[in-house]
């Protein structure tokens, strides 16, 4: 019994030293300003599926199955991945969800992007927001001078 009080343990200080690096990571990116300005971010991307799908955040964060609600977390989870760099576990605790869930999400929306025209229309419109939202970021940087 005590072996498995042990395990309870050990995973709980680990989650905590989790929480602490998440937390760490963030500070220096803000201390050391190493995000680029032009880059996509996950608060960038949740809006625009919010926007898009029609949700709110607690629906996001929520723990509807209903497939509207399914497919936006999906492609949030997808997006997130491909733009933002972040580890599966950090992109699924943002919205409360655990590293598996991101991972089946992805596969999903690949598998969905390969083999149906909903799903191929809707990551182009979505990609597309998002790159013109780069782009915008772009042109509005300072010149640079030589």
């Amino acid at each position: 019994m005590s072996t498995i009080i042990d395990l309870k343990e050990t995973i709980e200080d680990l989650k905590d030293k989790q929480a602490n690096l998440d937390e760490l990571i963030n500070q220096l990116v803000k201390k050391y300003n190493l995000k680029a300005e032009n880059s996509i971010t996950e608060r960038f991307i949740r809006r625009l599926i919010l926007k898009y799908f029609g949700i709110t955040e607690a629906t996001l964060k929520g723990n509807s199955r209903t497939s509207h609600i399914v497919t936006a977390r999906q492609f949030y989870f997808y997006l997130v991945r491909q733009y933002t760099g972040g580890t599966l576990q950090m992109i699924g605790k943002r919205i409360g969800k655990d590293h598996a869930t991101v991972i089946h999400s992805c596969k999903k929306v690949k598998h969905g992007i390969k083999y149906y025209s909903d799903y191929k229309k809707i990551i182009s419109e979505l990609e597309n927001e998002i790159m013109m939202y780069k782009h915008d970021l772009i042109e509005d940087e300072p010149a640079k001078s030589i």
